[in-house]
């Protein structure tokens, strides 16, 4: 039997190509073209995994599904007519590597309004083992931690001799993470840092390597590549950060075709598949599957190719610029019952419990100022949006 999972995790390139062919899609014909991908994925899936013996698992499609969203996966699963099952696999998250000092710690836990998905320990120590393959380990390299916490603690974990610097949107967080460096007696420094602002001039040209995790859209890659390439030495060096699979939202293919010719302009010298990184399923997430009835995935079931950027000293740099990426609000995902939204620059959130749920296929955070719209929150933990009518 062939290993479906070389197609869930096409490399980058071809990734492309595939976006290619839908690159002269116009904005009305998004949500058609999203879901008959995913439903013409889901198809070839199925069929390669059904056996006489048995329906496939659930689990067993959402692998291989390019990163849609379980509850699209289990609308289509449903609109097909597609038995599966459906019951939960029993799982226990160790909780060694970067989770056993956010326990000793006290790490304040993920937040939608943080664009808050962490890696999985594994995928820290990939991360931590690869930069060490391709970067001395020596007190005059440095390695930046751009929007990647829990990278930073795996350094001061295991030890890096050269200096980590952690720049984050998150205060508590890093003045937590930057408390359990300094007791560690690591050469660390961290600042509470927001990549629309303009980097400041003691942040430029200091780092051999950038390990950065952006929110999954073009806006915030634009501004998290601006800051990195800013970052990093004036002789270049390399960025590490995974990129969004394909059916992780609608647009994401057209936004990785743009992406990758971005990254030719702004001067990427190589563009290489590192690793596949994996990412925890963080509690707030968790409730919205069970608010829908949709048996919990695994821990780990949100995956993306890990790249690794090499830039020389000729790359164009952008560090004067400020960014307006508009984080009020943005859907994470929707289904034809309900669309989660977080609001990104709110201390409190308005209550009302909806009178109707209307279908948002997709909803920017610029189409949204359009609609009249109510916030639902369960202990801060995620957002239902619907229509007031």
């Amino acid at each position: 039997m062939n290993d479906f999972r070389s197609i869930r995790l096409d490399n980058f390139s071809a990734s492309i190509a595939a976006c290619e062919e839908g690159s002269n899609l116009t904005p009305t014909s998004e949500e058609e073209t999203f879901e008959s991908f995913a439903r013409e994925r889901l198809r070839s899936i199925y069929r390669h995994l059904n056996t006489p013996d048995g329906s496939p698992h659930f689990n067993a499609i959402l692998e291989q599904m390019l990163g849609a969203f379980p509850s699209v996966i289990d609308d289509l699963l449903r609109s097909e007519g597609l038995e599966v099952v459906r019951t939960k696999v029993s799982e226990k998250i160790s909780r060694d590597g970067w989770l056993a000092i956010a326990d000793e710690i006290g790490l304040p836990p993920e937040h939608p309004a943080n664009y808050d998905w962490r890696f999985t320990p594994e995928t820290t120590r990939n991360i931590a083992d690869y930069v060490s393959k391709h970067l001395e380990n020596s007190p005059d390299k440095t390695i930046c931690c751009l929007g990647s916490p829990t990278i930073a603690i795996e350094l001061v974990q295991r030890g890096w001799q050269g200096k980590i610097v952690l720049l984050d949107i998150n205060t508590p967080l890093v003045e937590m993470i930057d408390s359990y460096a300094r007791n560690q007696k690591a050469d660390f420094s961290s600042q509470t840092y927001d990549v629309q602002d303009i980097l400041p001039d003691h942040l430029e040209n200091i780092a051999d390597v950038v390990i950065m995790d952006p929110p999954w859209y073009l806006d915030y890659y634009r501004a998290f590549l601006a800051r990195a390439t800013t970052i990093l030495s004036k002789k270049g060096g390399q960025i590490l950060c995974p990129i969004f699979p394909e059916l992780s939202r609608h647009g994401a293919r057209k936004d990785i075709l743009a992406l990758q010719k971005e990254l030719v302009v702004m001067g990427c010298q190589e563009n290489e598949l590192a690793m596949i990184a994996r990412f925890l399923m963080p509690g707030f997430e968790e409730k919205i599957l069970q608010r829908q009835g949709i048996a919990t995935p695994p821990v780990d079931w949100r995956m993306a190719e890990m790249r690794a950027l090499k830039f020389d000293a000729h790359r164009a740099k952008n560090q004067a610029t400020k960014f307006n990426l508009e984080p009020q609000c943005w859907a994470r995902y929707g289904d034809r019952n309900t669309a989660v939204v977080f609001r990104g620059n709110l201390g409190e959130f308005i209550g009302h419990q909806p009178s109707r749920l209307e279908s948002f296929l997709s909803i920017s955070r610029h189409d949204r100022r359009d609609r009249d719209i109510l916030w639902w929150d369960s202990n801060h933990q995620c957002l239902v949006v619907t229509n007031k009518t």
